[in-house]
């Protein structure tokens, strides 16, 4: 039977009952959080302090230590249950068209997402304390640490049920927290900057890294055509069909149906290449992503 002081430690206060420096740590990394999410391309989820909540725990669980640059010690720690941490990854999938529906890119992606949102919290860190503050190596742990200020966090993201999320600060990091922070701004007052603008994109681009190494099919696209039934069932060896592409006009270069490129075709060594003329724009080569299944099985042996 689990000892009693260690069922009071899973029981926990919001943010509104821990130090003062808790409530804004807590209020900018969940909006670290939801931007991070914002910026995979799904619809930015809403977000609020949660008074009481509980330390997740059991199968699935999964704890993210995150140390910062302030000094030794000063760390933050993310609990997510496997519903919650699911629920955050396969939204982010989904955003750019990806099945959710393998484990590991969930996984992934989710600590992509949490990666980012930490990273935001290092630059309201930066501005409130007045000295550069980032992220150390941040890894996943079974479990949350016996100490820290414990507070939760609700996401709703979309129409699916609220999930919570659990942040532990340190007391060496709230400690840092006021005693470098008199009178400085936090992120929440200064005003917007191009700086912004530029680090939401930075943070879209690295969001996706956890897709980077998927293989997708692609094909060639010469032109299309409609022809009536009757006619397609009648075609035979030697048959002529009309694309409506004339031969000086660029072939499409698609990857999972979507054009990407436009290019002519070519010969290297006995085999077709395309030397690429024009690009689409990179959201929109970002956007073509696709199921892992989806890819794989395209790219298997016998469906070449």
């Amino acid at each position: 039977m689990e000892p009693a002081e260690t069922t009071d430690r899973n029981k926990a206060s919001g943010a509104a009952g821990g130090p003062p420096e808790l409530p804004w740590l807590l209020e900018e990394w969940a909006q670290g959080l939801a931007r991070a999410i914002e910026a995979m391309g799904a619809e930015r989820p809403g977000c609020e302090k949660a008074d009481t909540g509980e330390r997740p725990q059991g199968d699935g669980t999964l704890w993210w230590a995150q140390e910062f640059s302030l000094s030794p010690g000063q760390s933050v720690w993310i609990g997510a249950a496997a519903s919650a941490w699911k629920e955050i990854g396969a939204t982010g999938l989904r955003a750019v068209g990806v099945e959710a529906s393998n484990p590991a890119d969930v996984r992934d992606t989710y600590r992509e997402i949490l990666v980012q949102s930490l990273a935001s919290l290092g630059r309201s860190l930066t501005a409130r304390c007045e000295q550069e503050v980032s992220c150390l190596q941040g890894e996943f742990l079974a479990s949350p640490p016996d100490s820290g200020s414990t507070s939760f966090v609700s996401l709703q993201i979309a129409q699916a049920p609220a999930i919570s999320v659990c942040l532990i600060a340190s007391t060496a990091l709230l400690e840092a927290v006021a005693a470098k922070a008199p009178g400085a701004k936090p992120d929440a007052e200064r005003p917007a900057t191009g700086r912004d603008a530029e680090i939401d994109a930075q943070s879209a681009v690295a969001a996706l890294r956890s897709l980077a190494d998927l293989e997708m099919p692609i094909s060639i696209s010469f032109g299309t055509a409609k022809v009536p039934l009757q006619d397609a069932l009648m075609l035979k060896r030697g048959s002529l069909v009309t694309l409506d592409r004339r031969t000086d006009e660029p072939v499409e270069f698609r990857v999972n149906d979507r054009v990407i490129a436009r290019g002519e075709i070519v010969v290297v060594d006995d085999s077709y290449a395309i030397r690429i003329l024009e690009l689409v724009s990179r959201g929109e080569r970002l956007r073509c992503a696709s199921s892992v299944q989806q890819a794989e099985a395209s790219l298997a042996p016998g469906s070449r």
